[in-house]
């Protein structure tokens, strides 16, 4: 709820604990599919028109949601007509409307203004964002997040991926499910993320079940369950996510939560890493040097590492220093160990920096 009040009155520093009280009354008394709409829907819905269609839809959203919601919805009533030539607040409401709801409700006046500068695309997809078409909200929030036709805003992402993810729209779930968990947008809160990444699991969406499984895997939000974890990561894996392919190797490698299987691994890296996945291009290079689950093989290692290399993996660029100095699967090179010992100390590997070192004392070039 404060982050509905706070909403509403960002901009205001006379907005009272009273007033904000008497929302939170009003939202605790209405039903519970009427308070998912809430007060940020009923803003949102009356800010997204500008133009001839605003009266009608503030008419619309005042009357359906607030008429007769006592003084807190006859002020805003009042203030959203004004904006639309609708009277003024009544004489008796007029000292409360002036302390506490004029201030915020000026800062929506500015941004209905501000609709008339947007383009096209951006305002159409905000008027059916705010009709209720979901995929309309997912993509603001996306708009929102990547400063796609409009300034970056993580708050305004959070809020319509919230209107989307409560009308079930799985992509907008996990979205949220992601901002809650880093604390974009709202209060970071990985009960919460959980919460949501499980509603789009439930659904099939496999970057939820990956999340879930990272969740049960470090116990955050949940008790920490290795069994738990692989199960969401097969989920996701099946369904050719190359991260939980990638997870789902390293499980089989360590073996927490299944049975320690080196080919169960070889196998999930080596489908993650033909995706492009550069952690398991250079899991994979690991498994053809060791002869772990795979025939051993010195030149498909290097060439795995190679491809994670050029993805700038540091350890990989070590490797194939490592590999170029001895003959590991290529010919001897010193140059060109030399060199991928430099882009492994330039991605910060201290290992990296200290073989080229050495090279560049003997004098290799």
């Amino acid at each position: 709820m404060g982050i509905i009040a706070n909403f509403f009155f960002k901009r205001s520093d006379k907005a009272s604990d009273e007033l904000i009280n008497n929302i939170e009354k009003w939202f605790k008394e209405r039903p519970a599919r009427d308070r998912q709409r809430g007060l940020f829907f009923t803003i949102m819905e009356c800010m997204g028109y500008s133009g001839p269609l605003i009266a009608e839809r503030l008419h619309h959203c005042v009357m359906k949601e607030w008429e007769g919601q006592g003084v807190f919805g006859e002020l805003l009533a009042n203030e959203l007509g004004r904006l639309v030539t609708f009277p003024p607040p009544k004489d008796a409401l007029q000292e409360e409307y002036q302390r506490t709801a004029r201030p915020g409700l000026l800062e929506m006046k500015k941004q209905l203004q501000a609709l008339d500068k947007e383009g096209p695309e951006f305002k159409d997809t905000r008027i059916a964002a705010v009709q209720g078409d979901a995929i309309a909200q997912s993509t603001m929030a996306y708009m929102y997040i990547h400063g796609i036709g409009v300034e970056k805003n993580h708050y305004e992402a959070f809020h319509f991926y919230w209107l989307a993810a409560e009308q079930g729209y799985a992509e907008a779930q996990f979205n949220l499910g992601v901002m809650y968990e880093n604390g974009e947008g709202i209060r970071q809160d990985y009960t919460e993320a959980v919460k949501w990444y499980l509603l789009a699991a439930e659904q099939g969406n496999e970057k939820a079940q990956n999340s879930l499984g990272w969740m049960y895997e470090k116990g955050t939000g949940v008790n920490q369950d290795y069994t738990e974890s692989a199960k969401f990561f097969l989920l996701a894996a099946e369904q050719g996510d190359n991260m939980a392919q990638l997870n789902l190797g390293i499980k089989y490698a360590s073996g927490l939560g299944v049975g320690k299987n080196y080919a169960e691994a070889a196998k999930w890296y080596l489908l993650a890493a033909e995706q492009g996945n550069e952690k398991a291009q250079f899991n994979i290079g690991l498994m053809y040097a060791y002869g772990n689950g795979v025939r051993q093989d010195k030149a498909e290692a290097v060439k795995w590492w190679k491809l994670a290399a050029e993805e700038d993996h540091a350890w990989a660029q070590f490797n194939l220093g490592v590999a170029y100095e001895n003959g590991y699967g290529v010919t001897v090179n010193k140059s060109r160990a030399k060199e991928w010992f430099g882009k492994a100390c330039d991605n910060g590997l201290q290992q990296g920096c200290e073989e080229y070192r050495k090279l560049n004392e003997l004098g290799i070039k």
